[in-house]
């Protein structure tokens, strides 16, 4: 995976009272944890993952349910990963939500939802970091990691992974600063083709 000069370049450390908030996007198995391990490692940040929540409280198999349940689920846990990235930033650290954050809205809703308390001074600059690959790569990496999961994760259906390409919104520069990771061979703009 490199960093391709389609988006906004990484930006430096942040300085006091600015800290980061990075919101991994893309489908499932575009590299996103990947991505958020590389972003933990050079801002010092604090990695907050969707599935960190679900897959304990709810189990593995929590997305194979009702669609309305886990819609429920997934926005109840979503609001409180908001609510702890909310306090860590007022903490001047920076956050990494891997979340997915398939839609426009998702975005900013997040974005919205985790800034600081004016009171505390500090304003969070947020960046997008869209997570690309071929639909080819994702169906390898899903295929492999199905096999042994990692923990908190849940296995990822092709069914699955077609609905989330369906309602998939590729980040735009005009929600703020968007950074792509993009997967060297075959990418496409639209990892499952437009």
């Amino acid at each position: 995976m490199k960093i391709q000069p389609l988006g906004a370049p990484l930006p430096p450390p942040p300085n006091a009272g600015n800290p980061y908030l990075f919101l991994m996007s893309g489908l499932p198995g575009s590299g996103k944890s990947t991505a958020a391990t590389m972003l933990e490692a050079r801002y010092r940040a604090i990695v907050l993952t969707l599935d960190q929540i679900l897959v304990p409280l709810f189990g593995a198999e929590h997305l194979m349910r009702e669609p309305a349940l886990r819609l429920q689920r997934v926005n109840a846990a979503r609001g409180s990963l908001w609510r702890i990235a909310r306090q860590i930033l007022s903490r001047d650290i920076s956050v990494i939500l891997d979340d997915g954050f398939f839609t426009r809205n998702a975005r900013h809703n997040a974005i919205t939802s985790c800034q600081p308390d004016e009171s505390t001074g500090i304003i969070c600059l947020p960046f997008i970091v869209f997570c690309d690959a071929p639909l080819t790569i994702l169906a390898s990496r899903l295929t492999s990691r199905n096999k042994t999961l990692p923990p908190y994760c849940h296995l990822i259906t092709p069914e699955f992974c077609g609905a989330c390409a369906e309602m998939f919104e590729p980040p735009v520069q005009g929600e703020g600063n968007v950074v792509i990771f993009r997967h060297e061979k075959e990418s496409q703009g639209r990892p499952w083709g437009d």
